[in-house]
This record gives structure tokens, C-alpha cells and sequence, in this order.
């Protein structure tokens, strides 16, 4: 069930989310493209019509700039990143013997999920605050830093109830 509702859940979502932000970076690469090309072409006619040379040029430098505020390329890295180590560990476990499932393994694969998907959230965290400290927004960067002391909170308490009952399931065993 973990497999079912975690993992594969996770990495269906992670690579629909990929080609979802592939399609919208392609679209505004071309968008860019076409833009900048038909201010070039439009400035080969010359003075006439010199004004849409201006348009066009507004027009690609606010695509360019909605292209580097949605960060599209680090995004589709990490989730690419994400949906590569999801992949393996789900056919690492896909490919056990049926006696090679056994708690343990089953424990250390739950356990590398969670930290694939921990370190995601933590890149993704890290993103934001170097945003905010590069735009001087000191204040919004500690609520993120309270967010992260307290994410961090819930993971040593997540890890400890893991651990938990890991132990009890050995003493049942």
C-alpha cells in the first residue's frame, strides 16, 4: 500500500508536473523565438513601421522575463532528478523475490523515498530564500526559516515513530 499511495503516487504526479512545466518552457521558448524574429524582420522593412520594432521588443523581453521568474528549467530538473530516483527505487523493489521482501528492506526503501522527496522540498526551500535575499525581504526569509525549523520538527518526529515501530515490529518478530 505504501508503494501504491507514496511512492508511485509521487512519481505519477512528479512526471505529469514535467511535462506540464516541459510544454509551458517550450511554448514560451518559441513564443520568445517568433517574438524576437519578427522584430528583426520588422525592422528590415525600416522606418515606416519602426514602432512594432519597439512592440515586438517589449513584447520578447516580457516573455523573457515570465520565463525566468517561473524558473521552468530548475524545476524541471529537480523534478526530473525526483522522478529518476522514484524510478529506481520502485523497480529496485518491483524486481525483489517475493522472499526478499521482508520488513527491513521494506523499512530502507520507505526511508529512501522520504529523503528523496525531504531533499526535493529542501531544494525548493532553498530556492525561495535565496530569492528573498536577493531582493533584501529579510523578514519573509525568517517565517521561511521557521518553516523550515519546523519541517524539520515533524521529520525527527516522523523519523522517530519509524524507528518506533521498526523496534516494536522487532519485538513482535
Amino acid at each position: 500500500e505504501y508503494f501504491l499511495y507514496r511512492l508511485e503516487n509521487q512519481l505519477k504526479w512528479h512526471t505529469k508536473e514535467v511535462n506540464k512545466r516541459q510544454k509551458e518552457r517550450v511554448r514560451l521558448q518559441w513564443s520568445i523565438l517568433i517574438s524576437g524574429g519578427l522584430g528583426a524582420l520588422l525592422a528590415a522593412f525600416g522606418t515606416p513601421i519602426s514602432l512594432w520594432v519597439a512592440l515586438t521588443a517589449a513584447i520578447t523581453s516580457a516573455l523573457l522575463g515570465w520565463q525566468e521568474l517561473r524558473s521552468l528549467d530548475s524545476v524541471v530538473r529537480n523534478y526530473s532528478k525526483v522522478i529518476m530516483e522514484l524510478t529506481i527505487l520502485s523497480s529496485h523493489w518491483k524486481n525483489l523475490e517475493l522472499e526478499e521482501k521482508n520488513p527491513t528492506e521494506f523499512y530502507q526503501v520507505v526511508r529512501s523515498t522520504e529523503n528523496i522527496l525531504w531533499s526535493q522540498n529542501v531544494e525548493y526551500i532553498k530556492a525561495m530564500q535565496e530569492a528573498l535575499r536577493e531582493s533584501d525581504l529579510e523578514e519573509k526569509a525568517s517565517l521561511i526559516n521557521n518553516v523550515i525549523q519546523e519541517q524539520r520538527k515533524m521529520d525527527e518526529r516522523f523519523q522517530k515513530s519509524l524507528r518506533d515501530s521498526i523496534v516494536d515490529y522487532t519485538r513482535e518478530s
